[in-house]
């Protein structure tokens, strides 16, 4: 797996920890999981990430460890397989 050298590919990366977040928490909100974490969220991929059914979310949890860049993370939640 490829790490992190960017600061862009850093947030993007926290972008995406941040939607999974407000899915598994959804009393805490965007904003609430957002402060929490010092961070701002894509709104668009939060959207996607939200809109996953339960199964979804549990496959992508697994999937996260093996993504190596937000592309990765990007064509999984665009693959409805």
């Amino acid at each position: 797996m490829s790490s992190i050298t960017t600061a862009p590919d850093y947030n993007q990366w926290l972008d995406g920890i941040e939607t999974i977040l407000v899915s598994r928490f959804p009393k805490a909100g965007l904003e609430g999981v957002g402060k929490m974490l010092g961070i701002q969220i894509d709104p668009a991929i939060a959207a996607q990430v939200r809109s996953l059914t339960t199964e979804r979310l549990e496959a992508l949890s697994e999937a996260l460890l093996g993504l190596k860049d937000i592309s990765e993370f990007q064509a999984w939640l665009s693959n409805p397989d």
